[in-house]
């Protein structure tokens, strides 16, 4: 199941606080959730999530990168 999957935004985002890659995970994950909602959006708004969702997607798998080079050395 994916993270906040069953709760309202604020108590999802509050209970992954404190861990940046759950956090960013838990945002993914709650913008995809309303995806549905964007595509009746207009042009800018839904240009503008999709970016959103390919920064937070980007940041985390620099994240991840970063946090397995540093295990490694």
């Amino acid at each position: 199941m994916a993270p906040c999957e069953m709760q309202s935004v604020d108590s999802c985002l509050m209970e992954t606080a404190s861990d940046p890659r759950t956090y960013m995970i838990a945002l993914v994950h709650l913008i995809e959730r309303r995806q549905n909602i964007l595509e009746s959006t207009t042009l800018v708004a839904q240009t503008f999530w999709s970016a959103m969702l390919n920064y937070l997607r980007l940041s985390l798998l620099i994240l991840d990168n970063v946090t397995e080079y540093m295990y490694r050395h």
